[in-house]
């Protein structure tokens, strides 16, 4: 009677009961995992084997098995194996209770299956967590999976008794009102003693799906696979779009902040798919924040590859956020392919470092494996050299707003790379409104010896400008190559660099027809507190900055700061264009070696300023190093542009071996106060000296304050000196009427007396005229006029002939005096008082 009563009883309880109360020895294991009924007679069975738990049975559709549990909990220590019928790809397991997931000890799976674990209450793994499948692992919060191709769903809210199951693949997650969190705190260690935590098999997917995301201090492995970490807002869908080895989790490129919620990698935690064939890692949440030295990290370590895709792809629909020495990082093997790090965000966020003074960052680099060494003995290269695909790494950021990084300046990507060669990618940036860079950040491209550098690019959207970019406390831009430096384009309303802030390109060996280069193009440039724009070159040619501004509103100004080229090969210019351009205690400076030097450009509309600072061009023996300062648009009148001013020891200067070394300076006006001791210089040391072309408006007082000479620092003079050559001082043409002279211009009592024309020869009393016209005057009263002082252009001005009145002849003028009113008038007598000067 007794057996009887408990077979009816049981058979009232419902299948999953019975198998629950036959096989389940103690109660811990039961209130670990509770299996429900609403698979009917197709329910879970727990059987206890050789110390863990296996779960049998289960409602199978084709390749699909269903599991259903009221809760789902795995204790510490304890391993619980999902059984892998033969056939069998996916197993799909959902918790319909009310509590969240539990994972403290070990789950896994007996065969090759993927495994599904959904939990809209939240799932949490604890430290020790690991799981043990071949497969793909998927926890997710949401509230049912879908199979769109059957119209089906498999839901952990809305229970069906039976449900409807299907054999189609599942096509997404459909989320509740309130989906719960995922945490992830396990650094269970590998049989090496590394900490791995969550790891799936190599090339497949580890994805946490759910509401708020968190890896605090934990660990996820897929060693050539993918790792997936997405958080979604209430009622939201996301795809799983099937791929070999797991699923590429897909969110409708939904970029409204309202869909999603936050994702948070703190205490060291570590997302790891490096392996031969390279992982990928995709992260989309509204806040997405990496602290305490948390690194998302994949490379490639196969030297050939069929792996094309993104490397990390990482959107915040709000901010992106890497505090405290956590990183974004992808290493390429010198032969592995193209990699992409693919990062938006409305704003950008990467401050601070580590205890160990690793700095926050984004970086992208090559190393060294074994088969990287080079056996060759002679120039041959190796046969992996060609292949098309050795370049690894483009870095892509988008965002709508704001960029921010900033770090320690101790411990950068230089740190982390071999000197064994690699080609990299892009780094590209793509945001609305600025980009920060702050205390040593620094955003990187790096190779050595043998590859090239990819190149850095800073916009808005759709070829716009960023509002604001803004380098500061040391941060730097670079890109570091080992034959070819790659360029850095910045496109923004303003530009701002201080406290020692750096934009660099560098090539350091090999030989290349095309090297690093610098564009700036903006509204507004300025560098302070000894910050530098610079090229670095050892070989080839093109390594060039250009600074562009709007013509009528832009400005260009250094405080304090530089902008240089540096060249041991030649051909490395600077060229400026705007309307304004001011330099303080600054530096322009194009330097090269042995071959030709580059050239220094500024195109001005308005005013350039020089105040304690120096315009430089040093060139070998290859020529070059020129300078011009031109007026910026020669149609306009020349009184109506260009002024040029030097003040407190201001210099412009070219120095050429040989050829080359010429100035041009186009302007309406140049001036140096008296006493500035500010030179304009142009010198050959082997031969001679290069010229100094100046044309200014058309008036004597546009050149103020210069005398021709050698130029000698310190003796308060403002110095024209072309060494050997030929200063010219040209002026456009002006129409010159006929003027007859009275032989008294001027009544007798008003001209003193006995006025000498010079009374001494010291420089304080030499009177200055300067010429204007084509005639072909002396360059001082003292010499007689000489070849180097007539120009060939001797036309004579179109005018009509007049005719003089024979009644009242011509008195050659013979000097000239200003009256009290500033009025100059010609004389025909020179005054002969000894105590007044004609002027």
């Amino acid at each position: 009677m007794g057996n009887c009563w408990l077979k009816k009883a049981v058979f009232s309880l419902g299948i999953g009961q019975i198998v629950m109360a036959q096989v389940l020895p103690t109660p811990a294991v039961a209130q670990s995992i509770a299996v429900d009924d609403t698979l009917g007679q197709e329910g879970s069975r727990l059987t206890n084997r050789s110390g863990r738990v296996e779960i049998e049975g289960g409602a199978r559709r084709g390749r699909n098995l269903f599991h259903s549990f009221r809760e789902f909990n795995i204790r510490e220590g304890q391993r619980v194996y999902f059984t892998n019928p033969s056939g069998v790809r996916t197993i799909l397991s959902r918790v319909t209770g009310n509590s969240d997931s539990a994972i403290l000890g070990t789950l896994g799976v007996n065969g090759p299956a993927s495994l599904v674990l959904l939990n809209p209450n939240g799932i949490r793994f604890g430290a020790n967590a690991r799981l043990d499948l071949q497969g793909s692992f998927l926890a997710t919060t949401a509230s049912s999976i879908l199979f769109e191709q059957d119209n089906v769903s498999f839901s952990a809210t809305d229970l069906q008794a039976p449900p409807l199951l299907t054999v189609s693949v599942p096509t997404g997650l459909q989320f509740g009102p309130n989906p719960g969190s995922i945490i992830n705190r396990s650094r269970a260690a590998s049989p090496g003693d590394s900490a791995i935590g969550l790891q799936v098999g190599t090339g497949q997917t580890l994805a946490l799906v759910g509401g708020t995301v968190a890896v605090e201090g934990g660990r996820l492995t897929a060693a050539g696979g993918r790792i997936e970490l997405g958080s979604v807002a209430a009622n939201g869908f996301v795809r799983l779009n099937p791929i070999d080895g797991g699923w590429d989790i897909g969110y409708r490129n939904n970029q409204q902040a309202s869909f999603y919620q936050d994702i948070d990698l703190t205490d060291g935690a570590l997302l790891n798919a490096a392996g031969a064939e390279g992982g990928v890692i995709q992260i989309r949440g509204r806040n997405v924040t990496l602290t305490d030295a948390s690194r998302i990290v994949t490379n490639t370590q196969a030297a050939k590859t069929n792996r094309q895709d993104n490397a990390i792809r990482v959107f915040a629909a709000e901010t992106l956020s890497l505090q405290s020495g956590s990183r974004l990082e992808i290493v390429t093997n010198r032969r592995g392919p193209v990699r992409n790090i693919d990062l938006q965000a409305r704003e950008l966020e990467i401050r601070g470092a580590s205890e160990q003074d690793q700095s926050s960052g984004i970086f992208s680099g090559t190393i060294a494996t074994p088969e990287d060494t080079n056996s060759n003995t002679g120039n041959e290269p190796s046969p992996e050299s060609n292949d098309e695909n050795s370049n690894s790494n483009n870095v892509e950021n988008q965002g709508d707003d704001n960029i921010d990084l900033s770090g320690s300046n101790n411990g950068t990507i230089h740190e982390s790379i071999s000197t064994n060669p690699g080609d990299t990618g892009n780094i590209l940036i793509r945001v609305g409104r600025t980009v920060r860079l702050e205390d040593g950040a620094e955003i990187g491209i790096t190779t050595n010896d043998e590859q090239d550098s990819g190149n850095l690019q800073i916009s808005g959207f759709n070829k716009r400008f960023v509002n604001q970019f803004s380098l500061s406390d040391q941060a730097r831009l670079s890109t570091r190559g080992g034959r070819q430096g790659g360029a850095i384009t910045i496109n923004a309303r303003t530009v701002n660099l201080n406290q020692q802030s750096q934009i660099e390109t560098a090539q350091h060996s090999g030989q290349t027809d095309r090297n690093g280069a610098i564009f700036i193009d903006a509204q507004q440039i300025r560098l302070t507190q000894a910050s530098q724009i610079r090229v670095d070159q050892s070989s080839g040619t093109q390594a060039n900055i250009a600074l562009t501004t709007p013509l009528q509103t832009g400005r260009i100004v250094l405080d304090d700061s530089a902008i240089t080229t540096q060249s041991s090969a030649g051909g490395a210019n600077i060229r400026l264009r705007t309307n304004q351009f001011a330099l303080n205690q600054s530096q322009l400076s194009t330097e090269s070696g042995s071959e030709r030097g580059g050239n220094l450009s500024i195109i001005a509309q308005t005013s350039i300023r020089l105040n304690n600072s120096e315009l430089s061009t040093v060139a070998g023996s290859g020529g070059g190093a020129n300078i011009r300062l031109q007026n910026a648009n020669p149609e306009l009148e020349l009184r109506e542009s260009l002024d040029v001013r030097l003040t407190n020891r201001s210099r412009i200067q070219t120095q050429s071996l040989v050829r080359g070394g010429n100035i041009l300076i186009n302007v309406r006006r140049i001036e140096a106060p008296i006493g500035a001791d500010s030179d304009i210089i142009a010198r050959r040391p082997l031969e001679q000296g290069g010229k100094i072309n100046i044309l200014v408006g058309n008036e004597a007082e546009d050149i103020i304050g210069f005398v021709q000479g050698r130029a000698v620092a310190g003796n308060g003079l403002n110095e024209i000196d072309a060494a050997a050559g030929v200063v010219i001082t040209e002026f456009p043409a002006i129409e010159v009427p006929e003027i007859q002279l009275p032989s008294d211009a001027l009544a007798a009592r008003s001209v003193a007396q006995g006025c000498e024309s010079i009374r001494n020869e010291t420089s304080e009393s030499v009177a200055r005229f300067f010429n204007t016209g084509r005639s072909g005057l002396s360059v001082t009263p003292y010499e007689p006029v000489s070849n180097s002082d007539v120009l060939e252009d001797l036309r004579l001005p179109d005018s009509p002939d007049s005719q003089a009145d024979a009644s009242t002849p011509i008195v050659e003028a013979k000097g000239w005096i200003r009256d009290a009113h500033g009025n100059l008038s010609l004389i025909a007598n020179s005054p002969l008082s000894a105590n007044c000067q004609v002027r």
